[in-house]
């Protein structure tokens, strides 16, 4: 954000994704801490919300996805490595 004689305006930075709220530098040590944190815990580490944190990972996430060409190679099997008995999911 800017000060102009008109009032306050937002402009756009090179260090900056548009409409992000964060540096590309903090994205991407969000998605490190990925690999090491839950969402939770990096929210309440950082004082911002999950939600935040969450946009962050679907746009990076979904830019990778849509890379793949699955044509190619088309998906003949899906494992699920997860198991929540105690919250009855069934997969």
């Amino acid at each position: 954000r800017i000060k102009t004689d008109d009032g306050t305006k937002t402009v756009e930075v090179p260090w900056a994704r548009k409409n992000s709220g964060f540096t590309l530098l903090f994205e991407a040590f969000i998605l490190e801490l990925y690999n090491h944190m839950t969402v939770a815990e990096i929210a309440k580490k950082y004082n911002t919300t999950q939600s935040r944190l969450w946009r962050i990972l679907d746009f990076y996430v979904s830019k990778e996805l849509e890379k793949q060409d699955f044509s190619k190679e088309p998906i003949k099997t899906l494992s699920v490595d997860e198991i929540a008995r105690k919250k009855h999911h069934v997969y």
